[in-house]
């Protein structure tokens, strides 16, 4: 059964975020947090900041400009979005995964604060 939420005023229905946490769902009993995609204002882009549990236990880097360090990344240019990037060079998740002894069969996020 569902939980039907009605909104009387318009701007109750959606409150903006500007974080959306992701998390690693190979064990779904036992999601992992990977870090938390954030909306940049000052360059109009969107950065990327991995969660210090998802370091501290060994977890992969997400694509090679996302190297696994405590920064938030922040895109160079205005109006991108940092990682994921694709290119001749980047290995797939799918062979990162297996080589770290992990499924890459599930990913998830959901818009809950880093902190």
């Amino acid at each position: 059964m569902f939980d039907v939420i009605v909104a009387t005023d318009p701007r109750e229905a959606y409150q903006p975020q500007d974080t959306l946490t992701l998390w690693w769902l190979a064990d779904p009993a036992n999601p992992q947090r990977v870090g938390t995609l954030r909306l940049v204002l000052s360059s109009q882009s969107v950065g990327f900041q991995y969660a210090r549990s998802w370091l501290a236990t060994g977890g992969i880097a997400l694509s090679e400009d996302l190297p696994l360090r405590d920064d938030l990344f922040i895109p160079a240019r205005k109006g991108e979005v940092i990682g994921f990037k694709l290119s001749a060079q980047t290995v797939d998740l799918e062979s990162r995964c297996r080589a770290a002894g992990q499924s890459a069969g599930r990913a998830g996020s959901s818009a809950s604060p880093d902190r």
